[in-house]
């Protein structure tokens, strides 16, 4: 069993409480290890990473967005509006991290922070701009409801004349118009607006002939919708002024990184003209993939959340501080009575690469393959087999050579197609916000990679090598 005061010796009450109140059984560990889901704010599992992971991304992040917490001034925002990309691996936390990151600059002198979770609001196996602005919109009129914030009636008439005029009355949408009900007493009213859009996107969800005529509509009027939304954020940054209560909307829009390559590609890349349009200030979180894919993103301002870094790039110095982090990930989930000793704890975290969600993903199969009462290396030894199992299944002999010569390269000097792909599916990770990478640490466990690498050393030994 792990010693709590050996590893944490200096630990608060609070983080005692939060290590007691883990499962204390490995099926209930398992069962309660959700990593498919980001943690809400208050979530008492969640472990502060950024020491960790390094490279002053918080503070990259809040520069990025004109605050300076070292300089009492006023936000420094470009009046043409702001994009942010946040790049980091599927599953290495973003999210989480997200909400954090976006919470510190929700305050009167710095931002109102509108969080847009598109998993939730549109199809994200199929996806436009024009689906997420106007989910966008309905979570802004939702939250300005929720909070509520009066915008004068002339204000709303800019958006609301587009939104009745192109698709309240069109022939295609006469259907699910009157299927909305009877909520003509709009009159500029924010709820009863953020109620119809509410309704109709949340049904066009659920039919390609109604996506497609709305995609159609914001397509062809798209001038027009944009200074809609511009103005409608302008009435609501007024009003939020002078109620002291921000100077800036901020738009927080989460789960492009769940988009095919293709979508997100055509976002922001063919459909950059129309986002550059929109006079707002947002960050979107978007997949590493993206920013290793070679793609000219020079419209945008970018942060990368780096993965958390257990190992110097020698490989073999260990980071503490990144141990740290992740032993108090691991035990906040699975009480330290579980584990065998430190030592399988430490060979669960080293496997993961970093990786929070490959972390979790380990911590559920070694509660489910443990043949005892704890946790032990047999366990971890199972639980990473198993792992590796879901990325073999998606690797070629390509791949493991490229993954090989990566490895054997260290450093970045440069990238291509199938380095992407290998980043997109996680078996290739960035580390030092991708200046090295390293292929991770399960996927080094497959026969596929050891084939790959006496193949590469016997082709070195060849005359024609020489």
């Amino acid at each position: 069993m792990i010693d709590l005061d050996d590893v944490f010796p200096l630990r608060s009450a609070q983080l005692s409480a939060a290590f007691e109140a883990a499962p204390k059984r490995l099926l209930s560990a398992s069962v309660r290890v959700d990593y498919g889901r980001s943690l809400p704010l208050e979530d008492p599992r969640y472990v502060q990473t950024a020491r960790a992971r390094g490279e002053l991304f918080e503070r990259h992040f809040q520069l990025a967005l004109g605050y300076d917490a070292d300089d009492p001034s006023p936000l420094d925002i470009n009046p043409n509006g702001q994009h942010l990309l946040l790049f980091g691996h599927v599953g290495c936390g973003k999210s989480t991290e997200l909400r954090h990151l976006s919470d510190a600059l929700h305050h009167p002198q710095r931002y109102w922070v509108v969080h847009v979770d598109l998993q939730a609001l549109i199809d994200t196996n199929n996806a436009r701009y024009s689906d997420i602005w106007l989910a966008v919109v309905g979570e802004l009129l939702r939250r300005l409801t929720e909070d509520g914030i009066a915008i004068p009636g002339k204000a709303l008439t800019s958006f609301q004349s587009w939104f009745f005029e192109h698709v309240v009355t069109h022939e295609r949408l006469r259907d699910i118009v009157a299927s909305v009900g009877g909520e003509a007493e709009l009159g500029g009213a924010v709820p009863f607006l953020a109620k119809w859009i509410g309704r109709i996107t949340g049904t066009l969800r659920a039919s390609t002939v109604y996506k497609d005529t709305l995609r159609e509509i914001v397509r062809d009027t798209y001038e027009d919708f944009a200074k809609a939304l511009d103005n409608l954020v302008i009435a609501a940054t007024q009003s939020l002024r002078e109620a002291d209560m921000a100077r800036y909307v901020l738009f927080v829009i989460d789960g492009i990184d769940r988009f095919r390559s293709e979508d997100w590609r055509r976002l922001f890349v063919d459909d950059v003209n129309q986002l550059s349009q929109l006079k707002c200030v947002a960050v979107y979180s978007v997949p590493m993939a993206m920013k290793v894919s070679g793609l000219r993103l020079g419209a945008f301002k970018r942060v990368v959340l780096p993965m958390v870094k257990l190992f110097e790039s020698d490989g073999t110095t260990r980071r503490i501080e990144a141990f740290d982090a992740l032993r108090e990930v691991v035990l906040k989930r699975c009480h330290h009575s579980l584990f065998a000793d430190l030592a399988a704890l430490d060979r669960l975290i080293a496997f993961s690469g970093g990786h929070l969600r490959d972390l979790l993903r380990l911590i559920d199969f070694a509660c489910t393959r443990a043949t005892g009462p704890k946790i032990d290396r047999a366990a971890v030894d199972a639980a990473i087999t198993e792992v590796g199992v879901d990325y073999r299944d998606g690797l070629t002999e390509e791949h493991y050579l490229m993954l090989v010569k990566a490895d054997r390269r260290s450093r970045n000097l440069g990238t291509n197609e199938m380095l992407a792909e290998l980043v997109e599916n996680g078996a290739l990770l960035e580390y030092n916000a991708g200046s090295w990478r390293q292929t991770h640490p399960v996927v080094q466990t497959l026969a596929g990679y050891a084939y790959a690498a006496e193949l590469l050393d016997a082709q070195s030994k060849t005359p024609e090598a020489a």
